[in-house]
């Protein structure tokens, strides 16, 4: 069963990694598949807000697809703060379950983790009461073993990609500094290229007068100047 679910997921192309996006989908709808499910959602760790993200869906109703939950809500919130999967027989009979689609009966989350910390659920519904089985269970916790690897992978090499990007910023406002003459455009230029190197919206450039005392604006860069 395992090595079937690999395979499940390593047909698709390598360029599939580059794909962040992608790649969830492809898990959760293998996922759905594999325990005969009727919609489902994988959901990420939010490092910022501490909330459970929706990545990817599948046959989720529009209440359902906005959803945040944070950790320990929900049947969600409760894997993600246990590190445990959740096999719910009937919805409607658990408190911890959030209702969030009448037509839901049944559901089953697992952990999905990276180097023993939870950062993300694969959470699959159903319409019908008892629809999972402790085979089920065990089927979704392999899928999900699997696709950290693979998430984990698809991160670093996003992350490389990124530095990538950010070098290639720093070797062109090396190049600028070295080969431009007017002072004007020398810092006009490397106020653009950082703006673009930390992906912010405004930034600006400012030199110590002769006294070194003040600062004044040499350079800046608006919003709609990055458009």
């Amino acid at each position: 069963m395992k090595t079937g679910m690999k395979n499940e997921l390593s047909k698709r192309d390598i360029a599939s990694l580059l794909d962040p996006q992608g790649l969830l989908k492809r898990v959760l709808t293998v996922a759905v598949k594999a325990v005969r499910g009727g919609s489902g959602s994988l959901m990420l760790l939010n490092p910022n807000t501490g909330s459970l993200d929706i990545e990817a869906s599948v046959g989720l109703n529009p209440k359902a697809r906005r959803t945040k939950l944070r950790i320990g809500e929900g049947v969600t919130g409760w894997v993600a703060s246990t590190g445990l999967p959740l096999r719910l027989n009937d919805v409607h009979a658990d408190r911890r379950y959030v209702p969030l689609d009448s037509r839901v009966q049944s559901e089953i989350a697992v952990p999905i983790q990276v180097k023993g910390q939870v950062v993300g659920i694969l959470n699959i519904d159903s319409t019908r009461v008892q629809a999972f089985t402790e085979e089920d269970e065990k089927t979704l916790l392999r899928l999900a073993e699997d696709a950290s690897s693979w998430i984990s992978l698809a991160w670093e090499i996003n992350q490389l990609r990124v530095k990538g990007d950010q070098l290639g910023t720093l070797v062109d406002m090396g190049q600028v500094i070295i080969s431009e003459d007017d002072q004007a455009g020398v810092l006009e230029r490397i106020t653009r290229d950082a703006c673009k190197l930390m992906k912010a919206r405004m930034s600006s450039l400012m030199l110590l007068d002769e006294s070194g005392q003040e600062l004044l604006l040499k350079a800046g860069m608006e919003p709609r100047l990055l458009m």
